[in-house]
């Protein structure tokens, strides 16, 4: 933040994520946290997800994640931010890979968006998804292992949910799911810093 206050830099980091990656996960939080807010049954959760429009759930997901990611941003050390934004970014996009590993997908297959998603991933596709963990545990060992048990345990709930509220995933569980584990991680970080 050498030209900028850290809140400022802080709003535009989290703005240019949502630029990079065309807000293409934040609208499957939206529409998760539409669904499961607003359906009763599995069929009708899968239905308002499907829907474009953005009702007060998927809205107030939306303020939330992005409140709490651009306030801790602003809080932290300048440095710790910039390794936060490259671990967090990094490592939660780990938490979709391993749910499409291990469910099923549980939307129309024929689908021409949904048949890269709904074709699984081999096991050595994880693997090679999961080896980023190296590079980022050799750069910043302890900031990794707590993002990681972080991590573990949000795909472990992650996974549960989602069988329990809709049979399987679906391409914007995928989306809500990245979220929930970058925030949790930026959570974690943050209560890591205030603990030393």
């Amino acid at each position: 933040t050498l030209w900028l206050p850290q809140p400022a830099a802080a709003v535009l980091a989290v703005v240019t994520g949502l630029l990079m990656t065309g807000c293409f996960h934040e609208d499957g939080l939206a529409d998760v946290c539409d669904g499961f807010g607003g359906g009763f049954t599995p069929a009708d959760k899968l239905r308002i997800m499907k829907d474009s429009r953005i009702g007060t759930y998927g809205a107030t997901a939306l303020w939330v994640v992005l409140s709490l990611r651009t306030a801790i941003l602003a809080f932290l050390d300048p440095v710790l931010g910039v390794v936060l934004l490259v671990v967090a970014h990094a490592l939660s996009r780990i938490a979709p890979l391993v749910l499409i590993y291990l469910l099923d997908y549980v939307q129309d297959t024929d689908a021409a968006r949904a048949k890269p998603v709904a074709q699984g991933v081999p096991s050595r596709g994880l693997l090679v998804g999961l080896a980023v963990i190296v590079p980022l545990g050799l750069w910043q060992l302890q900031l990794t292992v707590v993002a990681g048990l972080i991590l573990l345990a949000a795909v472990l709930l992650l996974a549960r949910l989602c069988v329990r509220q809709i049979g399987g995933y679906t391409g914007d569980y995928l989306g809500f799911s990245q979220q929930i584990s970058e925030v949790l991680i930026y959570l974690a970080a943050s209560a890591l810093w205030l603990s030393t």
